[in-house]
């Protein structure tokens, strides 16, 4: 479906989660209510834009869902909803698949990091979420763009990991909430992750991080 990432209601839409020209700048709802998001929408007030939408399809759940995508989900239950990925990883029953807006690896994206149990479930299911577009949101009302003063006052938060892309520096704050949180140099908030509670959000096999690095299929 062009011009449309599905994010499930994280999801993935994480929803969201996400374009061209300006004739097309305002998001449009797919058949089943996911929501593709033009580039201005990505500079427009998270709070205004998702007056046009229900608030579910693009609500982050800590330790359970974003948008439509849900943890322990089957994997392909994603991809129906989401369509081909734009690119992805594999290794040792681990997987991440990534999906851009309007199949643009410079607009907002969504990835799952799925995990099968080798020996007993021949299913993938979705072990992490990670979402870079503002229109997920908390209830509290976090989201991308947020300062990390914002989002401590909202969770208990502990650095967890830092990373390098581009030459730049960048910080993981971790809830054990179930909700990670990716910080750029002025302390702005670039990615969240979605995962179990309890368990760190970097605690993946592969590299879930600058997921734009990942081989295109």
């Amino acid at each position: 479906m062009t011009n449309v990432i599905k994010v499930a209601s994280v999801v993935f839409i994480v929803s969201a989660s996400f374009l061209a020209c300006t004739s097309d700048k305002k998001a449009k709802e797919s058949a089943d209510g996911s929501i593709a998001i033009t580039q201005s929408d990505s500079k427009t007030s998270p709070v205004d834009t998702l007056k046009k939408f229900k608030d579910q399809d693009w609500l982050l759940i800590p330790g359970k869902s974003a948008g439509k995508t849900t943890l322990n989900e089957d994997a392909e239950e994603v991809y129906k909803r989401l369509g081909k990925p734009d690119g992805g990883d594999a290794a040792m029953g681990k997987s991440i698949a990534l999906w851009y807006s309007n199949h643009d690896s410079t607009l907002h994206s969504v990835s799952i990091y799925t995990v099968r149990d080798m020996g007993n479930d021949p299913k993938a299911l979705v072990a992490q979420i990670r979402i870079t577009s503002p229109l997920f949101k908390t209830k509290e009302g976090i989201h991308t763009t947020s300062t990390l003063d914002t989002i401590m006052k909202e969770f208990q938060v502990q650095k967890t990991e830092g990373y390098k892309d581009a030459g730049k520096d960048y910080t993981v704050y971790d809830s054990k909430s179930g909700i990670s949180f990716e910080m750029d140099g002025k302390e702005t908030c670039v990615a969240i992750i979605i995962h179990k509670a309890g368990q760190i959000g970097n605690g993946t096999y592969l590299k879930f991080r600058t997921t734009n690095k990942f081989i295109t299929r």
